[in-house]
C-alpha cells in the first residue's frame, strides 16, 4: 500500500523546478532576441536566414531518415554530402538554370556499398505558404553512367550521369546568393557595423577591409572596445561579403 501513496510535496517540488527551468529558458530566449535585434540590419538578416536554412536542413534530414527506414535501408549508413551541406547552410536551396524557379535543389545524402553509390536527393518547392519536400532514392552501379530510381520496391531506369553535373558548380563555388557584380567594400566604414565598432577599429589602425581580414579573432578581441558581440557582428558582416578573418 505504501508504494501507492502519492507524495504531493514531491510533485509540487518537481512542478516548481520545471516552472523555474521554463522561466530560465524564456529569459535566455529573450536575451538572445534582444542581442539579435541590436545587431545591424544586414547582420541580423544574415543570421535569421542561416537559422532558417539550419531548420530546413534538419527537416530534410529527418524526412530522409524516415523514408530510408520505410524502404528498408539503414539511415545511419547515409552521410550528407559535405560540399552541398556547407553551401546549403550558408546560402539555402539553389536552382538550375532553365528549371522551374519554384523548385530548388536541397541537401543530399550518400552511401557507398556493394560496388554502388546510393544517393538521396532532395527537391524543395517553395512559395509564400512554406515549402514542399520531394525525396528521390537513386543508385549508380560502379562503372555505369546511368542512375537508377527506387520506385515501389524496385530499381527502374533513371537519369544519366550528367543529372548531377550541377554538383561540380557547387564544389567549385559557381553558385552564389547575391549579385554577380557585387564587390566587397574597401573601407571598414562602409561595412554594416555600428559606429562604436568602426571607431574602435580605426583607433586600432584598422581602416580598410583588407587590414581587418589580416587580423585574427584573438587579435580583434584584444582591441579596446571590441568584445564578443562586436566580434560576432564583424565575422557575420565579413561572411556576407564572402570574406573572413585570418585563421589563428
Amino acid at each position: 500500500m505504501k508504494d501507492n501513496v502519492i507524495d504531493f510535496r514531491s510533485l509540487q517540488g518537481k512542478k516548481k523546478n520545471a516552472a523555474q527551468q521554463a522561466k530560465s529558458a524564456q529569459a535566455e530566449m529573450n536575451e538572445l532576441m534582444a542581442r539579435l535585434s541590436a545587431l545591424p540590419e544586414r547582420t541580423r538578416m544574415l543570421i535569421e536566414s542561416r537559422f532558417t536554412y539550419l531548420m530546413m536542413f534538419t527537416i530534410v534530414s529527418a524526412r530522409t531518415a524516415e523514408m530510408l527506414k520505410e524502404e528498408g535501408f539503414d539511415p545511419d549508413a547515409f552521410e550528407p554530402d559535405e560540399d552541398v551541406t556547407e553551401y546549403f547552410l550558408s546560402n539555402g536551396p539553389f536552382y538550375l538554370e532553365g528549371e522551374d524557379e519554384s523548385l530548388w535543389n536541397g541537401p543530399m545524402f550518400d552511401c557507398r556499398r556493394e560496388g554502388a553509390l546510393y544517393r538521396v536527393a532532395s527537391t524543395i518547392g517553395m512559395d509564400e505558404k512554406g515549402f514542399d519536400l520531394t525525396l528521390d532514392l537513386l543508385k549508380q552501379e560502379e562503372g555505369q553512367d546511368q542512375w537508377l530510381f527506387y520506385s515501389d520496391g524496385a530499381w527502374v531506369e533513371g537519369p544519366s550521369d550528367d543529372y548531377f553535373d550541377y554538383l561540380n558548380g557547387v564544389r567549385a563555388g559557381w553558385f552564389d546568393d547575391g549579385d554577380a557584380d557585387f564587390e566587397p567594400p574597401e573601407n571598414v566604414a562602409d561595412l554594416d557595423l555600428s559606429a562604436a565598432v568602426i571607431r574602435a577599429l580605426r583607433n586600432a589602425g584598422i581602416g580598410t577591409v583588407d587590414q581587418l581580414c589580416e587580423k585574427t579573432a584573438a587579435e580583434l578581441l584584444a582591441v579596446k572596445g571590441i568584445g564578443r558581440r562586436s566580434l560576432e557582428a564583424i565575422e557575420a558582416e565579413l561572411s556576407y561579403c564572402d570574406l573572413k578573418l585570418k585563421k589563428e
